[in-house]
């Protein structure tokens, strides 16, 4: 079994976005869907960002 087993996340908005951030700086990027189609994900903090790499899937 691998250390990073694939997670889809499904919707990404507010809540959504902000697990697939932090899921991505432990160094698992999940499959991202939701209802429109980004080319990535941008969590703005107090600190700055956290650019999650897409794509988030529409279909």
């Amino acid at each position: 079994m691998s250390d990073h087993p694939t997670i889809a996340l499904i919707g990404p908005g507010a809540i959504g976005t902000t697990i697939a951030a932090v899921l991505h700086e432990v160094g698992c990027t999940p499959v991202l869907c939701g209802r429109t189609a980004h080319s990535q994900l941008i969590l703005r903090h107090d600190n700055g960002e956290i650019v999650v790499p897409g794509p988030v899937l529409s279909h």
